[in-house]
């Protein structure tokens, strides 16, 4: 791999995470219950190592569900948080 593939290759997944970083704040602002906007940024989180972040954003969410809907994260978004925050709620 030449030296400008390699830190192409490099460089876009890094890239796309910024930009992802840059805008779920903006998508999670705009629609809070919207869970694929609330999956990216948590994603985001734990990409970039903020563990403490992601967590304190998936218990808003999980908050703000209970609250207003009366359920729970998707099964998908528990598991990807289960290792931090432990077992889901019932």
């Amino acid at each position: 791999m030449t030296k400008p593939a390699f830190i192409f290759a490099f460089f876009t997944p890094f890239a796309a995470l910024l930009a992802t970083a840059a805008w779920c704040p903006t998508a999670v602002a705009a629609e809070p219950l919207r869970e694929s906007a609330q999956r990216a940024l948590i994603t985001a989180h734990l990409a970039e190592g903020n563990q403490g972040e992601a967590i304190r954003q998936y218990r808003q969410f999980q908050h703000h569900l209970s609250v207003e809907l009366g359920v729970q994260p998707s099964i998908d978004l528990q598991e990807l948080m289960r290792g931090y925050v432990g077992e889901p709620a019932p």
